[in-house]
């Protein structure tokens, strides 16, 4: 069973961009993952721009994007929104779990159902 997820950032004029991720959202594993690996502002980006995952990777290159794999019948979706409770109303309406935010150059954790609080990753991680 999936662990559904989206990763959004806070852009510089106020709006969030975001995308879905079908596997393994968790913490321990996309949060890791995020913390690890996508550190700045220009990385996420590239990450969001690539559209909808359907999991994640260390590098944009190794993620499996689902338009990158079938841009025929797989269109580009990104998420743009005004609001944050847009992406958390949008997080919820996909069966997502959590919701991964990277805001001035920090990940933060919303477990959906669980908080009304983003935590940083590195709170939520277990290990």
């Amino acid at each position: 069973m999936a662990t559904r997820s989206r990763i959004a950032i806070l852009n510089k004029d106020g709006t969030y961009s975001s995308v879905y991720c079908h596997w393994d959202g968790a913490p321990d594993y996309n949060g890791r993952i995020l913390v690890d690996f996508y550190t700045n502002e220009e990385i996420v980006k590239f990450l969001i721009n690539q559209g909808d995952l359907s999991s994640l990777e260390a590098t944009v290159q190794k993620c499996h994007h689902y338009h990158r794999r079938n841009p025929i019948e797989e269109p580009l979706k990104i998420l743009h929104s005004r609001r944050l409770e847009d992406v958390i109303d949008q997080t919820e309406l996909e069966g997502g779990e959590f919701l991964y935010l990277f805001k001035e150059g920090e990940w933060l954790c919303l477990s959906i159902g669980e908080s009304e609080e983003f935590l940083p990753v590195e709170d939520v991680l277990t290990y």
